[in-house]
């Protein structure tokens, strides 16, 4: 597979993240309230107790997904991107019952990318 290919996946991803943070993260939900009647999923909270910037910042590219749910807990599948000839591509979150939040981007079972928000110690 192309070095092109894979780095559309993780566009994709990213944006799907971005997004996914916009909504969450803006007054109504982003462009006025709008697009806080969409269904957005709400996560799932760690298994292990709230998340903190420290265990945010343990997780590596190159992780497994087994690896990361040993410090946050099972995640939520938000994404899943699967092209023939393509690394798989699944994105997981998780989120605290403040708000804080973890999402995650895997290409056939290594982390990828991580993006977090309202995350503290």
């Amino acid at each position: 597979m192309s070095k092109k290919v894979q780095n559309i996946i993780l566009a994709i991803a990213a944006i799907a993240v971005l997004g996914f943070l916009f909504i969450r993260l803006t007054p109504y939900g982003g462009f006025g309230g709008f697009l806080s009647r969409l269904e957005v999923g709400g996560g799932v909270e760690s298994g292990r107790g709230k998340i903190t910037l420290e265990d945010y910042e343990r997780l590596e590219t190159g992780m497994s997904y087994d690896e990361v749910a040993d410090i946050l807990g099972e995640g939520e599948e938000t994404a899943r991107v699967a092209i023939e000839g393509a690394p798989l591509t699944i994105s997981y979150q998780w989120m605290n019952p403040d708000g804080g939040n973890v999402l995650v981007t895997f290409q056939d079972d290594e982390l990828a990318s991580k993006a977090q928000a309202g995350l503290i110690d």
